[in-house]
Protein backbone atom coordinates (compact mmCIF):
# COMPACT_ATOMS: atom_id res chain seq x y z
CA UNK A 1 0.00 0.00 0.00
CA UNK A 2 2.84 2.40 0.97
CA UNK A 3 3.91 2.01 -2.81
CA UNK A 4 0.66 2.65 -4.55
CA UNK A 5 -0.44 6.30 -5.20
CA UNK A 6 -3.40 8.14 -4.02
CA UNK A 7 -2.61 6.97 -0.17
CA UNK A 8 -4.39 10.58 1.10
CA UNK A 9 -7.63 9.16 -0.56
CA UNK A 10 -7.66 7.29 3.03
CA UNK A 11 -7.59 10.61 5.34
CA UNK A 12 -10.93 11.58 3.14
CA UNK A 13 -12.63 8.57 3.61
CA UNK A 14 -11.73 9.15 7.21
CA UNK A 15 -13.05 12.86 7.48
CA UNK A 16 -16.18 11.62 5.86
CA UNK A 17 -16.74 8.65 8.24
CA UNK A 18 -15.98 11.55 11.21
CA UNK A 19 -18.75 13.65 9.98
CA UNK A 20 -20.94 11.28 9.49
CA UNK A 21 -20.58 10.27 12.76
CA UNK A 22 -20.51 13.81 14.20
CA UNK A 23 -24.10 13.64 11.95
CA UNK A 24 -25.91 10.57 13.38
CA UNK A 25 -25.16 10.94 16.85
CA UNK A 26 -25.97 14.45 17.48
CA UNK A 27 -27.99 15.60 20.23
CA UNK A 28 -28.85 18.87 19.05
CA UNK A 29 -29.53 21.35 16.15
CA UNK A 30 -26.08 23.09 15.94
CA UNK A 31 -23.99 19.49 16.13
CA UNK A 32 -26.44 18.06 13.31
CA UNK A 33 -25.45 21.42 11.11
CA UNK A 34 -21.82 20.34 11.79
CA UNK A 35 -21.87 17.05 10.97
CA UNK A 36 -24.21 17.46 7.87
CA UNK A 37 -21.89 20.37 6.83
CA UNK A 38 -19.03 18.14 7.19
CA UNK A 39 -20.45 15.00 5.26
CA UNK A 40 -20.96 18.28 2.41
CA UNK A 41 -17.26 19.00 2.31
CA UNK A 42 -16.13 15.25 2.92
CA UNK A 43 -18.44 14.01 -0.08
CA UNK A 44 -17.19 16.90 -2.22
CA UNK A 45 -13.61 16.26 -1.55
CA UNK A 46 -13.74 12.83 -2.13
CA UNK A 47 -15.67 13.32 -4.95
CA UNK A 48 -14.98 16.09 -6.77
CA UNK A 49 -10.78 16.38 -6.05
CA UNK A 50 -9.58 13.42 -4.83
CA UNK A 51 -10.82 10.54 -7.18
CA UNK A 52 -8.24 10.23 -10.34
CA UNK A 53 -10.72 9.09 -13.21
CA UNK A 54 -12.64 11.89 -14.79
CA UNK A 55 -15.95 9.95 -15.37
CA UNK A 56 -16.11 9.16 -11.45
CA UNK A 57 -15.21 12.93 -10.88
CA UNK A 58 -18.03 13.74 -13.00
CA UNK A 59 -20.42 11.51 -11.15
CA UNK A 60 -19.86 13.48 -7.99
CA UNK A 61 -21.92 16.31 -9.26
CA UNK A 62 -24.89 15.27 -8.70
CA UNK A 63 -24.14 14.80 -4.92
CA UNK A 64 -22.96 17.75 -4.02
CA UNK A 65 -25.63 19.28 -5.60
CA UNK A 66 -28.42 17.71 -3.65
CA UNK A 67 -26.55 17.76 -0.36
CA UNK A 68 -25.95 21.68 -1.22
CA UNK A 69 -29.77 22.23 -1.93
CA UNK A 70 -30.43 20.09 1.27
CA UNK A 71 -28.13 22.61 2.92
CA UNK A 72 -30.08 25.49 1.73
CA UNK A 73 -33.58 23.85 2.77
CA UNK A 74 -32.24 23.43 6.38
CA UNK A 75 -30.90 26.90 6.79
CA UNK A 76 -34.45 28.26 5.91
CA UNK A 77 -36.31 25.70 7.79
CA UNK A 78 -34.12 25.65 10.82
CA UNK A 79 -32.09 28.75 11.70
CA UNK A 80 -29.17 28.81 13.05
CA UNK A 81 -29.75 31.02 15.74
CA UNK A 82 -32.44 28.94 17.39
CA UNK A 83 -29.70 26.23 16.91
CA UNK A 84 -27.19 28.63 19.02
CA UNK A 85 -29.90 29.42 21.51
CA UNK A 86 -30.77 25.78 22.05
CA UNK A 87 -27.52 24.70 22.17
CA UNK A 88 -26.27 22.49 25.48
CA UNK A 89 -22.43 22.87 25.16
Amino acid sequence: MAQEGGYYRFFALNLFMFFMLTLVLANNYLLMFVGWEGVGLASYLFDRVLLLKDSAANAGKKPSLSIALVTLLLDRHVPLDSAFRNAEL
